[in-house]
């Protein structure tokens, strides 16, 4: 090697190191002068979730830089077990074949874990007048609203849907969570505002410099974050309906019920129940709303003991309920 490339090698060294020592004494300048302390960012975490250590184990789930995590493919001999495109259901082809009316939907656990999918499947072929229906469940443990879209955007529009349903529950008006792995889990921190993938989780859990360019960038003082991950919900959502209006795909919100009647739960619930029938009406949305079934028809005896997923009577309600609107507005279609 030359001695001028020596030198020129030796410079860049020198000033990669002086980069390096630099960018470290402020680390530690601000960990110690200036410390921003991770959870300043986050609301609630994945931790706090009954059963979180089985759907984010790293054998099940992987982490997603857009949708804080997904479904491994593939996972077989579990409590939860995925077919080859990472769904919670039986295999499935992406080529549709002919005279087949295909229909996604997404969600979280309360269409990921329930069983009224493929109870809509079997009930929409049973005595079918037209071609055959396929109901796939796509719907992931703990997605917020903006993961389904963003879901669908990244991953389910490429499987030639006729048809796409966002089974919305009413806690659903969360930011996409920050995950990182921790031991054997995954764990999802819920930042106070949308924040992926502009962000790195890692580096915002680890770097005292980065979290305090972030808080600055990121966050304002008095601000109203709650409102601001509504809109954003609602901003989501229309940019889902016009993605599949471009491709003659039809969209369609179901509001799922809770375990209580309103006045005997959180106030947030018909809060949040309000809000997505309000964005459904703006934005000119299709929905089908389950909730007053379930607020008429004793709540309690329609959910599991967990008090968080539709137990069989639930789950036969729900699809008969969906079914019943599909064939009225198929019809109008065919018409």
């Amino acid at each position: 090697m030359s001695s001028h490339k020596k030198k020129l090698l030796t410079a860049i060294m020198l000033v990669f190191f002086s980069i390096s020592l630099a960018i470290l004494g402020i680390e530690l300048a601000f960990l110690f002068f200036s410390p921003v302390k991770f959870h300043s960012f986050v609301d609630s975490s994945t931790k706090d979730w009954r059963g979180s250590d089985i759907f984010l184990n790293i054998d099940v789930a992987r982490p997603s830089t857009t949708l804080g995590y997904e479904w491994r493919p593939n996972i077989k001999g579990g409590l939860i077990e995925t077919n080859s495109l990472g769904m919670l259901d039986r295999e499935r082809s992406k080529i549709k074949p002919q005279g087949v009316y295909r229909i996604i939907f997404l969600g979280d656990s309360t269409t990921a874990n329930s069983s009224y999918v493929a109870i809509l499947e079997k009930i929409l072929n049973k005595n079918k007048e037209r071609e055959e229906f396929e109901v796939w469940n796509c719907a992931v443990t703990g997605y917020t609203g903006i993961q389904s879209c963003r879901a669908l955007k990244q991953k389910w529009l490429k499987c030639d849907p006729d048809m796409v349903v966002i089974g919305f529950c009413l806690n659903d008006f969360m930011p996409t969570p920050l995950v990182l792995r921790e031991g054997n889990n995954l764990v999802g921190y819920f930042p106070h505002r949308e924040m992926l993938s502009a962000v790195s989780p890692f580096l915002l859990k680890n770097s005292a410099l980065y979290r305090f360019i972030v808080m600055r960038v990121f966050f304002s003082k008095n601000k109203d974050y709650h409102e601001e991950i509504t809109k954003t919900t609602a901003f989501h959502l229309q940019e889902a309906k016009e993605l599949c209006s471009a491709q003659g795909i039809d969209f369609l919100i179901v509001i799922l019920g809770i375990t209580k009647r309103f006045e005997d739960s959180n106030p947030a619930w018909k809060d949040h129940y309000l809000k997505i029938k309000k964005i459904a009406d703006e934005y000119n949305i299709r929905s089908l709303d389950i909730v007053p079934i379930f607020q008429n028809n004793n709540p309690e005896s329609l959910m599991l003991l967990d008090e968080l997923h539709f137990n069989l009577k639930g789950n036969e309600i729900v699809a008969r309920t969906i079914r019943d609107y599909l064939r009225q507005n198929l019809e109008k279609q065919k018409e």
